[in-house]
């Protein structure tokens, strides 16, 4: 993670958020800003949480490791989120795992001085409640994806999110062995699953697959297939 003090820069993004009005001037300088780089974690499951997160630019993925061994793919983040406001209220460690699919932009604020500033700024308590329920609706959406809707349809709204520009048909994105393996973890299915899926949509001449890449062929189709799950 690299770090930036620039004041500019940051009254910049907390204006974009509009976030910029309703801070306290005290936890404003507090507020540092925070850049990961692609696959870099944000939050790591059990680790602790030092501070709380503006995300302002960039997507990253949300995912939980299950008791058996499996992990579930909790949502996608882009920017005008909250990252850390699960742990705020219950003061624990992360709940779950946070890592950067692009480079990611936030603004960091000590996890004390946002309980401080929430329990005496009620738009700020009302903007954490906010978000709080937004995640209480994603997680009961993708729980709902993950037991209804066929992998077919999961992987195609997956590649729609996960790899940057993939709506275009001229996008490449290269697809290593452990990738494949992640990817199955995600949807919450097994790596032969996974494969055999894989070549049902180029064999439908939606992607071609190659040893280690995947072209979007048909973006159109996979788009209807996706039916925007996550996106």
């Amino acid at each position: 993670m690299q770090t930036s003090n620039s004041r500019d820069e940051i009254d910049r993004l907390l204006n974009a958020i509009h976030w910029a009005k309703i801070l306290s001037k005290e936890t404003v300088e507090t507020i540092k800003i925070c850049i990961f780089s692609p696959r870099e974690y944000i939050f790591r499951e059990g680790e602790e949480c030092t501070l709380l997160y503006l995300y302002a630019e960039g997507k990253s993925k949300v995912f939980k490791r299950l008791e058996n061994g499996q992990t579930m793919l909790i949502r996608f983040l882009r920017s005008y989120q909250l990252m850390g406001d699960v742990e705020l209220f219950l003061d624990s460690p992360a709940i779950s795992s946070v890592q950067a699919i692009t480079e990611v932009v936030c603004l960091g604020i000590p996890m004390k001085t946002m309980k401080e500033e929430a329990q005496r700024n009620s738009t700020i308590l009302f903007k954490l409640g906010e978000a709080l329920a937004k995640k209480l609706k994603t997680f009961n959406i993708t729980s709902a994806i993950n037991q209804n809707y066929p992998l077919e349809t999961r992987l195609a709204s997956y590649l729609r999110v996960i790899y940057p520009g993939s709506r275009t048909e001229d996008d490449i994105e290269e697809l290593e062995t452990e990738n494949l393996e992640e990817m199955a973890e995600f949807l919450g299915c097994s790596y032969r699953h996974l494969t055999r899926t894989i070549r049902m949509l180029v064999d439908k001449g939606i992607i071609e697959k190659k040893r280690k890449s995947i072209k979007i062929l048909d973006s159109s189709r996979l788009n209807e297939i996706s039916r925007e799950l996550y996106v």
